[in-house]
């Protein structure tokens, strides 16, 4: 098999099967579907220039998600309006994270109860939770995806985590009959 015969297959098994994390991830973050379609396409035609370095990668997923996100930094940056960006040369966690992060802790029943409550908060708080504990995202890189000032995701953050105990405990009282 040839040098471009073996990329194309790389991409496709490979490569491609990430397209879909990453475009929720990016209509997560931003809120807006075309910009998130336009963002994760060019996320890819990137990873398909620079397949010869993404197959170095052994996380592949972690890779194109962090190619992304640059992706989005990008598009902030060239309106210049977001305060923000200042900080974009900070040093990003590095997580490792786990295919549906948080998620594959819990049983489909616990899913589905968590994710109700979550569909409930605010759109912002809803956003906070998702980009936070969904994607494993720092809270630092949230404000900078959602172009919020840091504190104010931290607020969300702690508000949501509060709201959503108080709705999983309602919903416990109401499942137990108490």
């Amino acid at each position: 098999m040839d040098s471009c015969s073996q990329n194309v297959k790389f991409f496709e098994e490979e490569v491609q099967r990430h397209y879909e994390y990453i475009l929720k991830f990016l209509k997560t973050a931003t809120r807006d579907c075309q910009l998130a379609w336009d963002i994760a396409q060019e996320t890819m035609t990137t990873a398909w220039r620079k397949i010869h370095v993404i197959k170095q990668y052994s996380n592949v997923k972690k890779a194109l998600l962090t190619m992304a996100k640059n992706k989005l930094y990008d598009y902030y940056s060239k309106g210049k309006s977001h305060n923000a960006l200042v900080n974009r040369l900070e040093e990003v966690k590095k997580v490792q994270a786990e295919e549906d992060g948080l998620l594959n802790l819990l049983s489909k029943e616990e899913r589905r109860i968590l994710l109700a409550a979550i569909g409930e908060l605010p759109t912002e708080s809803m956003q906070v939770i998702l980009l936070h504990y969904f994607y494993e995202q720092p809270l630092r890189d949230v404000a900078k995806l959602t172009r919020s000032n840091y504190n104010t995701v931290v607020s969300r953050h702690r508000r949501a985590l509060k709201a959503l105990k108080e709705k999983l405990n309602k919903r416990k009282h109401n499942i137990l009959g108490v």
